[in-house]
């Protein structure tokens, strides 16, 4: 499959963007045109939630391969969304007819990069931090995928997940280190800040989290939602 070609330097938007592939079905498993599968859902009382957990892994990823990530975002283009509150983005209609990765300016001085799924960037992801995701059934599948990029005084409140039903656990992995302020804190767990860092905890919508302002610098975050297969 041909990938998405980018203009030199970084796109502002799709209009300075070469598509190099077919018009494909989108295959965001989330997409609601799609057949529903029947996954589990952490809001049905008949299914049985695990105990909680927070694993943090420090270090445990190389910084090339945070740079890796990274320059996915950068080398990103900004898309026309459509958006109805912080929790409904619509893309628009060429990155559903390609089902393109896509970024968009966010609430809170942040910028948002949703990666298509089985998309080239995707499975780069994947090579880089897929032999670290538990062995857990929580962390069966991948449901959604985000690299966030906090500017100067961007933060995000401490909040508990209202996320798609069938998520069941969240992964947060730091991608760089030099900026201050920007503290992780996980359910009272101050995390690392430390590039390369993944924190893994399940029962997102019960589980407190949130990120202090950037008081200096950027920050960028790898983000993944997982489901379980049954």
């Amino acid at each position: 499959m041909a990938e998405t070609k980018f203009k030199i330097g970084n796109p502002v938007s799709f209009d300075d963007v070469i598509i190099d592939r077919n018009e494909e079905e989108n295959l965001d498993p989330n997409d609601d045109n799609l057949p529903e599968p029947n996954w589990p859902r952490a809001d049905d009382e008949t299914v049985e939630l695990e105990n909680d957990i927070i694993v943090i892994l420090p270090r445990i990823i190389t910084d090339e391969g945070c740079q890796d990530i990274i320059s996915i975002h950068q080398n990103a283009p900004f898309d026309d969304v459509t958006i109805e509150n912080e929790h409904d983005i619509t893309p628009s209609e060429m990155v559903q007819k390609f089902n393109l990765s896509y970024k968009y300016e966010a609430g809170h001085n942040k910028d948002h990069m949703t990666i298509a799924h089985n998309s080239p960037e995707y499975n780069k992801i994947l090579e880089i931090v897929g032999s670290c995701i538990p062995d857990h059934r929580d962390f069966d599948r991948v449901t959604y995928m985000q690299i966030v990029h906090y500017k100067k005084d961007a933060f995000f409140p401490y909040h508990r997940d209202m996320a798609e039903t069938t998520d069941f656990a969240t992964c947060i992995m730091q991608l760089n280190d030099d900026f201050h302020g920007g503290q992780l804190n996980v359910q009272g767990c101050h995390v690392p800040k430390r590039t390369g860092t993944l924190t893994f905890f399940n029962n997102s919508t019960r589980t407190w989290h949130g990120v202090e302002p950037i008081y200096d610098g950027e920050r960028y975050v790898l983000l993944i939602w997982f489901g379980r297969n049954e």
